[in-house]
């Protein structure tokens, strides 16, 4: 696999948070990590400043 960001080489990488255990893809050249939720995110569409303004609670 290669980097989105620099080509670089992709490595499997086992991440901790709290108890919370997942894995992801780490570029070994410029630290890029990637993985199922960070991808998600990237698909979503980006909200407009005026929208965010609007959502006053």
């Amino acid at each position: 696999m290669h980097c989105p960001k620099c080509k670089g080489f992709m490595v499997s990488e086992r991440f901790t948070d709290f108890s919370l255990v997942f894995y992801a893809w780490r570029c070994i050249n410029c630290g890029t990590i990637i993985d199922t939720t960070i991808l998600q995110n990237k698909k979503r569409p980006l909200i407009m400043i005026g929208d965010l303004c609007a959502l006053k609670v």
